[in-house]
């Protein structure tokens, strides 16, 4: 689920996925690399400060994990 939230408004987009790009520079392990894809992110959307996150309800059988260095 992709998620943002501003003053003004709410989005939420659900989507399957069979890929992830996983940053894995500045990390010990592969578990904080995971906590870190789905951290808050703090953007601008119509010139307003919004919080977009993203989580994974339920992953798919098969994943591919691209690790980004």
């Amino acid at each position: 689920i992709n998620h943002i939230i501003s003053p003004n408004n709410e989005s939420t987009n659900e989507e399957n996925f069979y890929t992830i790009d996983l940053n894995v520079k500045d990390s010990n392990n592969i578990y904080e690399s995971f906590s870190s894809f789905c951290e808050d992110e703090y953007i601008q959307v119509d010139s307003c400060n919004s919080i977009k996150y993203t989580k994974i309800i339920k992953a798919p059988p098969i994943l591919v994990i691209h690790l980004k260095r």
